[in-house]
């Protein structure tokens, strides 16, 4: 008989236990419904969404929580800061709506256009409007709706301007090498406020997926690359025999992320936000 595979675990960052993806899921429902707050919230579930990932996209996930007036560029840099971030990169936040495609630039060039000035820009330019109290963004997709879909600045708009109409967005990083996520809407309530400089709480995280050493078996360390530009996972030891016998051209640590092994990611910049631990071994 088949054994079952066993889903990949995540901690529980609220009481600390564990549980699979989907266990965790209906885990933190009952922890949210016992705590008290008066702060408009979301819960938002990010999962891998990159094709040409290196490590298998099923093993990340994160859970979180944010208030729902939280800048949508504070969102940017917290994904950054805990998953993405390596050299500086362009991102943004893709939302299909109906049939246009929303692009909210978080680089854009030139001057950035304020909220009086897209509503002119709908008014002067637009077709008509039949919801004129629909969020300002749903208006200009309205308004210019076409098969290249819009772009508006991440900048003027909060993750409550994007949740109030849809349960599903992505978010791109490096439009080169590029991480793709996949953010879902688990759910919408009050509660306490998240502290910290970004407002944001991490519900529950994915353990780091303990990935075996192509030589002896031992937990990996490193993703090594050879000269054809093939992945290698390593243990420390046999990845420097393989670079002084020029087996591989370089290698780059195997951290706790979905990015792990695109462009030069070497693991979150903030000590903080680290979490590269491994899952509890089976009893």
């Amino acid at each position: 008989m088949a054994t079952k595979r066993q889903s990949p675990l995540g901690k529980c960052f609220l009481c600390g236990k564990v549980y699979a993806r989907a266990g965790m899921a209906r885990h933190l429902r009952k922890h949210l419904k016992e705590r008290q707050g008066d702060t408009p919230l979301v819960w938002l579930r990010v999962t891998d969404a990159t094709p040409w990932a290196v490590l298998p996209s099923q093993a990340f996930w994160l859970d979180l929580e944010m208030p729902l007036d939280l800048p949508l560029l504070d969102l940017d840099d917290f994904l950054r800061a805990i998953w993405v971030e390596c050299c500086g990169h362009l991102s943004h936040f893709v939302v299909t709506y109906q049939d246009t495609t929303v692009y909210f630039e978080v680089h854009l060039e030139g001057p950035i256009p304020t909220r009086e000035e897209i509503e002119e820009e709908i008014r002067l330019d637009g077709d008509p409007i039949p919801d004129t109290s629909a969020p300002l963004w749903v208006r200009y997709a309205q308004a210019f709706s076409g098969p290249w879909g819009v772009e508006l600045p991440a900048s003027l708009f909060t993750v409550g301007d994007l949740v109030q109409v849809i349960d599903k967005f992505v978010y791109e990083y490096d439009f080169g090498t590029t991480t793709r996520l996949n953010l879902q809407v688990r759910d919408r309530y009050t509660g306490p406020r998240p502290e910290g400089n970004m407002a944001i709480r991490v519900l529950s995280r994915n353990f780091k997926p303990r990935i075996p050493c192509d030589v002896c078996g031992k937990p990996a360390d490193v993703l090594a690359v050879d000269e054809e530009g093939y992945y290698h996972t390593l243990c420390k030891q046999h990845a420097d025999e393989a670079y002084d016998k020029g087996d591989v051209e370089y290698y780059l640590p195997l951290v706790n992320s979905p990015r792990a092994g695109l462009c030069g990611y070497d693991g979150p910049y903030l000590p903080e936000l680290k979490f590269e631990v491994f899952p509890p071994e089976p009893s």
